[in-house]
Parts: structure tokens; sequence; C-alpha cells
């Protein structure tokens, strides 16, 4: 994310990126909300992110990774 915001951040919304394919249906809560507050740092700094995960949630996404992606978000 780092490099994205660099080079496209100041022309560019970001939208996604959360890992759907290990982190979210199989991390712990607290690794989920670690990784979707470094995309908000990095993403968001100066505006221009929507977090979300890169793909949609799928059935295998436990409900408290969702509730730790969009919490971590709040605090």
């Amino acid at each position: 994310p780092e490099q994205l915001k660099a080079r496209y951040g100041g022309r560019l919304s970001l939208h996604g990126g959360i890992d759907m394919q290990q982190l979210l249906p199989r991390g712990a809560p607290e690794a989920v909300a670690d990784e979707a507050r470094r995309y908000c740092e990095v993403l968001g700094a100066g505006g221009g992110y929507i977090l979300a995960p890169a793909h949609l949630f799928q059935p295998d996404v436990p409900p408290e990774n969702i509730l730790a992606m969009y919490g971590a978000a709040r605090a």
C-alpha cells in the first residue's frame, strides 16, 4: 500500500485491499484489526481511501473478523 499511495494517492481514490485469501478467513481478529489500521494510516493519509476487503466478503470469513476490520477504522 505504501507504493500505491506514493504513486497514485494524489490522483486516485483507493478502495479495498484487505486480504481475502488468508487474513480475513483465517487470521485472528487482532491481526485483521492491525492490517486494517495500517491500510487506513497509509492509504488514508490525506484522504482518498475506502476501507474494504480485496473482494466481496466470502462465507468463510468469521463475523468477528469483519467487525475487527471495521472496528479498527473507528478506533
